[in-house]
């Protein structure tokens, strides 16, 4: 990805605070509640970034935040998170599988909770990012 200086401190500084709280709530299979995941994404601060930077900083602490959650679910054998993710923000699946495919081939638990919740049109766009990813990885 291609940001500026001060677009990769933001999406840093941004990404941090929600670390903790999101393991948390990955782990424990909350979405919903006082101290489920869903709190850390209705932050004021993720929607006040396309104001601040642009959408791209916007997208991008929403990749790592996906980032980190599939790894914690793998670990934790817990997808209820990442399907209620991958259902609000089908356009955030598809940017990861565009510009972070690593994500679902290092953590494909991540894959099959997506792909569970996704309608069949965004199945099949996911199907096609992920297979383009895997084939400009192979020409590398």
């Amino acid at each position: 990805m291609n940001y500026s200086n001060q677009e990769t401190v933001a999406v840093e500084e941004v990404v941090r605070p929600f670390l903790k709280p999101l393991e948390s709530a990955v782990r424990r299979g909350q979405w919903e509640g006082i101290d489920g995941a869903r709190k850390c994404f209705e932050n004021p601060r993720l929607s006040a970034l396309d104001k601040l930077y642009s959408s791209k900083v916007q997208r991008a602490v929403l990749a790592a935040c996906f980032s980190h959650m599939a790894r914690i679910a793998e670990e934790a054998r817990e997808g209820v998170v990442i399907r209620e993710f991958a259902q609000a923000n089908p356009a955030i699946i598809h940017y990861c599988a565009e510009h972070h495919a690593e994500v679902f081939r290092l953590y494909p638990s991540a894959l099959r909770y997506c792909m569970n919740v996704l309608k069949p049109g965004q199945q099949k766009k996911l199907n096609q990012l992920l297979e383009v990813s895997n084939d400009s990885a192979l020409q590398r």
